[in-house]
C-alpha cells in the first residue's frame, strides 16, 4: 500500500493539534532526480549509454555505444567528476563493428570492467571487456564459451579492483540461448 505524503503530514498535523507537524513538513524536502546534460561524442550519429557505475560520491563512470561515420558502433565510456560529464578514449577492438558496452562496475575510480560484445569479422557477436586502470581503458583477454556460435556479457560486478564477475548469454551452433558467466582475477 502506498501513502501518499500529503496525507502523513495531514495526518501528523492532525495528531500534534497542527503544532509540531508544520516545522517537520516545512523541513523535510522529498529526495528527487535532477537532469545532467552529458556528452554526445557520436555526434549527428548518436549516443547511447547502458551501464553506470558509482564508486565515490563525486565519481561516476558510463558506457555504452556511439555511431560512427561508416556506420560502425564503437564503445564509449564517459566519466563524471562531480561537476561535468567528459567522454574518455575507449578503445576498439581490432576487424571488429557493432560494439557496444552494456554493463560496468568500478571498486574505485581507478579500477572499472566494462562489458558487452562486438561483431568479429565473420559477423558473429563476441565477448567483449574493458578495463579502466585510472589512466586508460584497454581491452581484456576473454575465454570464448565452448561451442558458442555467439556470445555476450550483460552485466559485471566487482567485489574489488582483481575480483570480477561478469553473467551473460551465447548461442550454440544449434542457435540455442545458454546463460554463462566469467570471472576476472588479476591475482594483484
Amino acid at each position: 500500500m502506498r501513502f501518499s505524503s500529503h496525507l502523513i503530514v495531514a495526518g501528523m498535523v492532525a495528531l500534534t493539534g497542527g503544532m509540531a507537524a508544520p516545522a517537520f513538513a516545512a523541513a523535510w524536502t522529498a529526495p528527487s532526480w535532477a537532469f545532467q546534460s552529458l556528452r554526445n561524442p557520436g555526434g549527428r550519429y548518436g549516443t547511447v549509454l547502458t551501464g553506470v557505475s558509482c564508486p565515490a560520491v563525486k565519481t561516476c563512470f558510463a558506457v555504452g555505444a556511439k555511431g560512427g561515420k561508416g556506420g560502425q558502433t564503437l564503445p564509449v565510456a564517459e566519466r563524471w567528476t562531480g561537476r561535468t560529464w567528459a567522454v574518455q578514449p575507449s578503445p576498439d577492438p581490432a576487424r571488429g563493428t557493432l560494439s557496444v558496452l552494456t554493463g560496468l562496475s568500478c571498486s574505485s575510480a581507478t579500477a572499472c570492467i566494462a562489458v558487452g560484445n562486438y561483431s568479429s569479422e565473420s559477423g558473429n557477436e563476441v565477448v567483449l571487456a574493458e578495463r579502466w586502470n585510472g589512466r586508460t581503458w584497454a581491452i581484456q583477454s576473454t575465454p570464448k564459451p565452448a561451442g558458442a556460435k555467439a556470445s555476450t556479457l550483460f552485466e559485471v560486478s566487482c567485489s574489488s579492483a582483481t575480483v570480477c564477475t561478469s553473467v551473460g548469454v551465447f548461442a550454440n551452433k544449434s542457435a540455442v540461448q545458454q546463460s554463462f558467466g566469467e570471472r576476472y582475477s588479476s591475482g594483484s
